[in-house]
């Protein structure tokens, strides 16, 4: 039997143990893996349209190279490769710890689990409101955000998600006084850090 071409798709219904169709589902061969069987990336919908049009924007994206091997990879892990990146780039070693600490404290108790290639909006909104529910400021989640986004930007140039899921979020509103008192918060934590570790830059702290 001959392989699929990359890029080809396939279309499908998905059905309840009834056999009733409760939605539709579509893949496309990106590549074959070492044992010689189908790689693919899936696509699904409650509507044969609504799935045809995704399936288009996969196609698409294969053909423009936005399609990258990705399969499994969590965010979690993404992010650690992120931050690998970072610490070649970042020359302020606070900076970079800011990264870090904010990927593990904040994306990836509520992130890190999921599967890069299917994050959503929605899950970056339910990050959002995890925090605050944990009590975290607004302006502690807006940093979150801009870490995320600064994350996701990297992965669209080394083409491993198409597009940044995390721009369709805004960042909640922080009040001048929380900026303010944020302000005061960390320039009296750096001369406390400086007194006794000699620091000559404050880090960013959540």
């Amino acid at each position: 039997m001959a392989k699929r071409a990359n890029g080809e798709g396939t279309l499908s219904r998905r059905k309840d143990k009834s056999g009733k169709t409760i939605g539709w589902r579509a893949g496309v061969v990106v590549g074959y893996k070492p044992d010689g069987t189908a790689d693919r990336r899936w696509v699904s919908g409650k509507t044969q349209a609504e799935v045809q049009e995704k399936l288009r924007g996969l196609q698409a994206d294969l053909h423009t190279g936005m399609v990258a091997d990705t399969e499994g990879l969590t965010v979690s892990a993404f992010l650690d490769r992120w931050l690998e990146h970072k610490e070649r780039t970042t020359p302020k070693q606070n900076t970079l710890r800011s990264y870090r600490d904010t990927a593990r404290l904040y994306l990836k108790p509520t992130l890190g689990q999921k599967k890069l290639e299917k994050l959503r909006p929605l899950d970056v909104e339910h990050m959002l409101t995890q925090l605050r529910k944990d009590g975290k400021s607004p302006a502690m989640c807006a940093y979150a955000l801009r870490v995320l986004k600064m994350a996701l930007r990297q992965g669209v140039l080394w083409q491993m998600v198409p597009r940044n899921v995390a721009d369709a979020i805004r960042a909640p509103k922080v009040e001048r006084k929380e900026m303010q008192y944020g302000r005061r918060l960390r320039s009296q934590h750096f001369w406390r850090l400086q007194r006794r570790t000699g620091c000559t830059r404050p880090s960013i702290w959540p």
